[in-house]
């Protein structure tokens, strides 16, 4: 058992590092193509990713030293299709007339290889055939050619990082992996009939796609803070900056961004969101150059109050970041209180500006 939850084992801790390197894309694709990050959508994309990286995991591990590979007689592909079966029968003394041999037959490694075989790629049918839609057909050939890249890279040797091949090639894989993928569609269907589709999942997206959430404005502000950061500091490299100049250029950098595409900054294309009005009454032009000079003069600002603060009780920095922080609680607050109404922070309702998406909702 060991063998086989060593993999797995090791597969949670890369896929964590998957999950981190991958969200931030994954969110974003999310936003362009429909309008919302699900939950459900999230959870069995993240989950196939998981399933894609313990299955690659659990046929090259473990790793054996080069040098024991090196030693090891070369072994010879088994090309014969369904061997497993004589090989059942030859090492288990199984006879199907006989119920005293079925239980040591059952537990016999010679029963438990095919098995899994079959159970590998089980959950990859299932995936293609409840999330991405696919056909018997579809995930038959599929099932092979994912089969075919398990087999070939134990026969590269683990594309030519060992001198040979240190696990056997075997045309039984082949057939039992794809026998795995054709029992997972019907899973896939079975799973189907319980869990919203992937259309309803779309649909259902379409409809939130709309509401501009926390989360949403957030990754925006994320992406355009880092974009800042790296102008900020390439200018720095050169020139020494003081720290205030970054709440200047930020502030340009969100200005004029919005102002010239209309309310459009990099991180919200990217999300499809834009600042607007809130009423007739207010220009857009006007209400973001109002709506950035809020928020940046309150940063310049509050820069230059802590640059007043003694360095005795608390130092510049603790005090300027826990201004800072406090102001980002407040928001989360306002936003959270205002759960039925208009989600609006003070700056907007100050500046007459509120952030809408820009999503083209699909029929």
């Amino acid at each position: 058992m060991e063998v086989y939850l060593y993999p797995i084992k090791t597969a949670a801790l890369w896929f964590l590092l998957a999950a981190f390197l991958l969200s931030v894309p994954y969110m974003i694709y999310c936003y362009r193509k429909y309008g919302e990050v699900s939950i459900l959508r999230t959870f069995v994309v993240f989950a196939f990713i998981y399933y894609l990286i313990s299955a690659y995991f659990l046929v090259i591990l473990p790793l054996p030293s080069k040098e024991s590979v090196a030693a090891m007689a070369p072994l010879k592909p088994q090309l014969t299709p369904f061997a497993f079966i004589g090989d059942f029968l030859k090492t288990t003394g199984f006879d199907i007339h006989d119920r005293s041999t079925y239980l040591n037959a059952f537990k016999s490694a010679a029963f438990f290889e095919p098995v899994f075989n079959v159970f590998l790629t089980l959950p990859f049918g299932a995936f293609l055939t409840y999330y991405f839609r696919k056909n018997i057909v579809a995930v038959t050939i599929s099932s092979f050619f994912l089969s075919l890249f398990f087999e070939l890279t134990q026969l590269s040797g683990l594309y030519g990082i060992y001198p040979k091949a240190y696990r056997l090639f075997s045309v039984d894989d082949l057939i039992l992996n794809t026998l795995g993928g054709m029992l997972g569609f019907f899973v896939g269907l079975f799973i189907l009939s319980l869990l919203p589709s992937r259309d309803k999942m779309d649909k259902k997206s379409y409809k939130k796609s709309l509401k501009v959430g926390y989360i949403r404005r957030f990754l925006a502000d994320i992406i355009d803070l880092v974009i800042t950061n790296i102008i900020y500091s390439v200018l720095n490299f050169r020139l020494d900056l003081p720290f205030h100049i970054y709440y200047i250029i930020a502030f340009l950098y969100f200005t004029l961004f919005a102002v010239l595409t209309k309310g459009r900054t990099i991180g919200k294309l990217l999300t499809n969101i834009k600042v607007g009005v809130a009423g007739e009454k207010m220009n857009l032009y006007l209400g973001t150059v109002l709506r950035y000079i809020l928020i940046f003069g309150m940063l310049i600002g509050l820069y230059f109050a802590s640059s007043k603060v003694q360095d005795t009780a608390v130092t510049k920095q603790i005090y300027y970041l826990g201004v800072v922080t406090a102001i980002y609680l407040v928001n989360l607050i306002n936003w959270m209180l205002g759960f039925f109404s208009e989600k609006r922070f003070w700056y907007e309702y100050l500046s007459g500006t509120k952030l809408v998406s820009t999503f083209k909702t699909k029929k």
